[in-house]
């Protein structure tokens, strides 16, 4: 195995270098699969924020750019609550974080919880805690609120479907 005149390459090392190819590769292949994951997050995300925020005559086109001023992160939250918050009115950094610091705070007022998710993190267009952070308003403001709703008809007529409503106003995270 030359590799250049009068050097060779140890048999280990050969295999190795192949082995770390073979590793980077599958590295690659998993590494593009989560991005894809990411990818179709981030367009069903979207399109759940911006039929909530039509309802204001908003509308968002990148959820991690215009999330980051808070100020449609607390549009979204005052459609689904009814609730009318507070905000900054500034452009400054300050006043993003604390727009947004607004809307993570009325999220714990409502018990919902938020793992290492903080202000700067949504200011920063952070992709990984801004679809998580979406995902937990999700979860909150829609899946838990129909479960409650189906909770409600344990009492109905015998042959009644098991499951009465199942539509969840959540595209599957496998749809394109």
């Amino acid at each position: 195995m030359p590799l250049s005149e009068g050097s060779y390459l140890p048999p280990a090392a050969f295999v190795l270098s192949h082995v770390l190819g073979i590793a980077g590769v599958l590295y690659w292949r998993s590494r593009s699969g989560a991005d894809e994951r990411d990818r179709v997050q981030k367009k069903t995300f979207t399109k759940w924020v911006n039929k909530h925020l039509m309802k204001v005559r908003k509308h968002i086109n990148d959820l991690y750019e215009d999330l980051r001023d808070g100020h449609n992160l607390i549009s979204l939250l005052e459609v689904l609550s009814g609730v009318k918050l507070p905000r900054e009115k500034g452009r400054m950094r300050f006043h993003r974080l604390q727009n947004v610091q607004i809307a993570l705070d009325f999220l714990k007022q409502r018990q919902v919880k938020l793992v290492n998710i903080r202000n700067d993190d949504i200011t920063d267009g952070n992709p990984k805690l801004t679809l998580g952070l979406i995902w937990t308003i999700i979860l909150h403001f829609q899946v838990r609120a129909r479960a409650s709703r189906t909770e409600g008809h344990a009492g109905r007529a015998e042959g009644a479907s098991p499951r009465p409503d199942c539509s969840w106003d959540v595209a599957p995270l496998w749809s394109p």
